[in-house]
């Protein structure tokens, strides 16, 4: 193929022509006007010639009249008319020539000497003197005229010389301009035809190529090109039905274009088909048959070009969209369901309450909201990974518990909603839901237990919203899990308030911990053999600026929530470990150990242990005077995971002790695979003590711990017959308000710290350590608060 010049090359190219025929087009007007300057000088000389001739004539006749009138002696009067005509024409015509330079000064001189010979003869007839006359006309005139006559025709033969020189040239010239003026119209011709050719050739070369591009573009395109007549039989496919459909030629030509179609999409398809109007293109999706069997979705234009003669059909130009398609539905998938246990989100789930809020049928929408109890204590412990499986698990039973005909949506980490109808029963199947938790869930790492807290809301007009019927969920949630976690609760909205007071105190705890408003009380542990103090648990109380003293109960819990338990925690223990410590100091014999609480939250801390390594290294408290009391509750939770991270706290030198037993889930059995020194009796095996009788629970929990090694510490006693009976099932040590309450620092130093405990108190005295709430937040203070229980 020719390769086509730049424009470069054609300016350049266009600039040689254009110079080129400049040049000759200025050489030919030159030699024209040479032409016509010759042929002009060859006229002027031709008409000098004519004069002369003239001239000479005139001669002739004035010298022959004058000649008669000699010879018969006068001169008629019309002869004088004559000569003088002649005689005047004459002068005129020498006076041309003379100006021309058509004669030389002589024979001007011999012209003007026969003009005066014959001048003097006419003044010689005029006086009728013939016979001078007759001398004059014979020696002056005839040999004047004579002269002249010589000298004129020599000059005429000299102009007529030059003129013939001058027209020689000038027909010269005229061949040469001829000649010219053929190549210039040659030239033109030939750079007329050449553009002509050029541009044939260059619009057949542009043909070639687009034929050339159209071929490749065809061959080489994914598209779908295919041409099919009035009846929808393919005429054409173009080889991308080959390449990307996976059929071959032979399978289409010939044949109904609609065999090809999925039969949802028959009919649609059709319908463009018959109804397009010539000209005309519609855009239509459909699905087509692949060469595996799949069918695959089409996004096409169908172009109606029956009366176009290159074409005469109908087009059909499509594109495969199936992967675009799957990908807008994994947006939309993405967009609305949860990657994770591909349940609805909080968008769908919100979407399909709308629909029901605005449902005519007058059934109204409820709805449960889920959140797993400790949770993030799990995900922290195991790793996002395992959390995750817990949450796929939780997704699987709870869709198994409440049916499929039920919307269960993941709204957010540990949060689920059941969307349900107003007639459902709420509490039922909420309840259901808990009692599914009440079954371990078998991850990788082994068997976890965990429990749900659920609130219920039911939406009671068309003008509640999403977010109202959400948020009174939430607020019941909330409820249920400050109510003991695993609970259900129905909204009702007097517990906005309730849930408000909540948050707001949420929302105060940080700035509480950096004011140091969480203060730590001390009450002792006493042998109850010698009534001396064997040792201290430290209590954590919080001095509320705005409403005084809070009880543990209703911060602790929303402390674990938010994790700012964990920094409570710490703030006990160390503010503990430092006074018993200088304590310790000062205490003669034995030395008081140290209870301290510490929460589920904590212990799931990473940095658990070294956190209570650095609180022992700085205070220079001796391990094994320290020892941690872990509610039973704890163990019955990932026991495996939290009995590695109590024997990593163990190996310290610290004791661990079980709070409140006999409240928790475990068995009596269990007790002796848990990695722990002290067992806190509950109080409430306490309060059941009457008469001096022990309910067969409490023996049998004495005598376990007795048997295990395990150190009893009886909780809660108020009354001298407790320690009594407590003494002889084989208890030791105790704490309760029958000692004393929680104290201050100080009062504990000054009451307890070297002395027996004080007599014991009746129930008549049992009012004396309830706190004063009448008091105004001001008011209260350290020793108002030393007498609440706990």
């Amino acid at each position: 193929m020719v390769r086509p010049k730049s424009n470069r090359e054609k300016v350049r190219e266009n600039a040689k022509k254009f110079v080129s025929i400049f040049l000759v087009i200025n050489l030919a007007i030159g030699m024209a006007i040479s032409v016509i300057a010759l042929y002009s000088n060859v006229s002027a000389s031709n008409s000098k010639v004519s004069k002369a001739y003239y001239l000479w004539a005139l001669s002739e006749q004035e010298n022959s009249l004058l000649f008669g009138a000699t010879s018969s002696g006068s001169l008629s009067t019309s002869a004088q008319r004559t000569f003088r005509s002649i005689d005047g024409q004459w002068s005129f015509d020498l006076a041309q020539l003379t100006k021309d330079n058509f004669m030389n000064s002589k024979v001007l001189l011999e012209a003007r000497a026969l003009h005066l010979a014959n001048m003097k003869l006419m003044t010689l007839l005029g006086r009728k003197n013939t016979s001078l006359a007759q001398s004059v006309i014979t020696t002056k005139s005839n040999h004047d005229l004579k002269i002249l006559r010589n000298a004129i025709s020599r000059a005429i033969k000299q102009q007529e010389a030059v003129a013939a020189s001058l027209k020689l040239t000038a027909d010269s010239e005229t061949l040469v301009f001829t000649v010219l003026a053929s190549i210039l119209a040659l030239m033109l011709f030939f750079k007329i035809t050449n553009t002509k050719i050029a541009g044939a050739m260059r619009a057949s070369l542009e043909r070639e190529a687009a034929q050339t591009r159209y071929r490749t573009l065809i061959n080489q395109s994914s598209d779908l090109l295919i041409v099919l007549d009035a009846r929808s039989t393919i005429k054409f496919v173009a080889p991308s039905w080959i390449k990307n459909f996976g059929h071959i030629e032979d399978d289409a030509l010939g044949y109904d274009f609609l065999t090809f179609v999925h039969a949802d999409d028959c009919l649609r398809l059709l319908s463009y088909l018959d109804l397009s109007v010539e000209g005309s293109t519609a855009e239509v999706v459909f699905q087509m048959l692949h060469g595996d069997g799949s069918y695959r979705h089409i996004s096409a234009f169908i172009s109606n070009y029956l009366d176009l003669p290159e074409i005469g059909g109908i087009v059909i130009n499509g594109r495969d969209i199936t992967e675009k398609k799957a990908l807008e539905e994994q947006l939309i998938r993405n967009t609305l369901y949860d990657p994770l246990t591909g349940l609805p989100n909080r968008i769908l789930l919100n979407e399909r309450l709308k629909v029901e809020i605005r449902n005519e049928s007058g059934l109204m929408p409820a709805i449960l909201f889920i959140d797993l109890d400790d949770f993030k204590t799990i995900n922290d412990s195991f790793g996002r990974e395992v959390g995750d499986q817990l949450l796929v698990g939780v997704a699987d039973r709870v869709s198994q518990c409440i049916g499929k005909h039920r919307t269960l949506a993941h709204l957010a980490g540990d949060e689920f909603g059941v969307l349900l109808k107003q007639s459902d029963d709420l509490e039922q199947i909420a309840r259901n839901i808990i009692d599914e938790f009440s079954h371990p869930f078998l991850l990788s790492t082994g068997e976890v237990n965990i429990r749900a807290s659920i609130g219920g809301a039911r939406a009671t007009s068309r003008e509640n919203t999403v977010e109202d019927l959400l948020r009174d969920a939430d607020v019941a949630m909330y409820v249920a899990k400050r109510g003991g976690k695993a609970s259900f609760s129905l909204f009702d909205p007097s517990m906005h308030a309730s849930v408000r007071d909540r948050l707001t105190l949420k929302g105060d705890i940080q700035g509480a911990i950096d004011r140091d408003e969480f203060v730590v009380m001390y009450q002792p542990v006493i042998d109850m053999t010698t009534n001396l103090t064997a040792g201290v648990e430290a209590l954590v109380r919080w001095l509320h600026p705005q409403r005084g003293l809070i009880a543990p109960g209703a911060f602790i819990p929303i402390a674990e929530e938010s994790h700012a338990i964990v920094d409570i925690d710490r703030v006990v223990l160390k503010k503990a470990a430092y006074q018993v410590a200088k304590w310790n100091r000062q205490r003669s014999g034995e030395k008081l150990s140290l209870n301290v609480n510490l929460s589920v939250v904590e212990l799931h801390e990473k940095d658990v242990v070294e956190a209570i390594a650095s609180v022992l290294s700085e205070s220079n408290l001796d391990p094994k005077l320290l020892i941690l009391e872990i509610t039973e509750s704890v163990f019955m939770d990932n026991p495996k995971t939290l009995i590695g991270k109590i024997n990593q706290i163990k190996a310290l030198g610290i004791r661990i002790a079980i709070d409140d037993f006999g409240t928790g889930y475990s068995s009596l059995s269990f007790l002796e695979e848990l990695p722990i020194d002290v067992l806190k009796i509950d109080k409430s095996f306490t309060d059941r003590l009457a008469n001096g009788d022990a309910s067969i629970t409490l023996k049998a929990i004495v005598q376990l711990g007795r048997a295990l090694g395990l150190k009893l510490v009886v909780e809660g006693i108020e009354e001298a017959f407790q320690v009594k009976t407590l003494l002889d099932l084989g208890c030791i040590f105790g704490q309760g308000f029958h000692f004393a309450p929680p104290q201050t620092g100080d009062d504990f130093e000054a009451k307890f710290l070297n002395t027996k405990v004080a007599t014991p108190r009746s129930n008549s005295s049992r009012s004396r350590f309830r706190p004063d709430n009448s008091k105004s937040p001001s008011e209260v203070t350290l020793s108002s608060i030393v007498e609440e229980r706990d």
